[in-house]
């Protein structure tokens, strides 16, 4: 299983392929898999040959260094994305892992496929809810919320929300932003 990085920056920008993923740093709740050096998109590359959509999460080689990098855990069929989000026309792959309680999200994965195979781009460290936007004015990230408590808050009803956005910025995913909200059920 290759070593995960963490992400820093926002952008977006292409990559079609990474070799061999390497190192491990940590920051801002967020790892990702680096390759060295990123190769050039290259714009006839067809969807079929490294579509994300050909990688079989349901197999226990791929599932379980996720599970297992989240210490436990299940991963739902309905909580793969599919959607290009680095930016080479060619779907990747979103992996939410859920708690299976009542837990909520543990985090996700996030995966391009090279010649079929999966590729690991990184891992969302972040529990909470876990979601991916396609749509809107900010579309291609993912988005990372959990509840912020005041002491007389009911555990039903955050006074306020972390939100974290993340989007891939040619390398790696990057925070786009980071900050807490109001609750909008207050």
């Amino acid at each position: 299983m290759p070593h995960p990085h963490r992400m820093t920056r926002t952008g977006r920008a292409t990559l079609l392929v990474v070799a061999l993923l390497a190192g491990c740093q940590r920051e801002s709740g967020v790892s990702v898999g680096r390759s060295s050096p990123t190769p050039s998109p290259t714009p006839t590359a067809t969807a079929a040959a490294q579509s994300a959509r050909s990688i079989d999460f349901t197999s226990a080689a791929v599932s379980g260094p996720i599970i297992e990098h989240f210490k436990g855990g299940q991963i739902p069929k309905e909580r793969i994305t599919y959607a290009d989000l680095t930016g080479d026309r060619v779907d990747d792959a979103v992996v939410v892992v859920e708690s299976g309680g009542t837990g909520g999200d543990l985090g996700a994965a996030v995966f391009s496929a090279v010649e079929g195979r999966p590729v690991l781009l990184g891992y969302v460290d972040r529990a909470g809810k876990v979601e991916v936007r396609l749509a809107g004015p900010v579309a291609g990230v993912i988005v990372v919320t959990e509840g912020v408590y005041d002491p007389s808050d009911a555990r039903c009803c955050p006074s306020k929300l972390h939100e974290v956005v993340l989007q891939w910025d040619g390398k790696q995913l990057a925070v786009v932003t980071d900050q807490v909200i109001d609750s909008p059920r207050r």
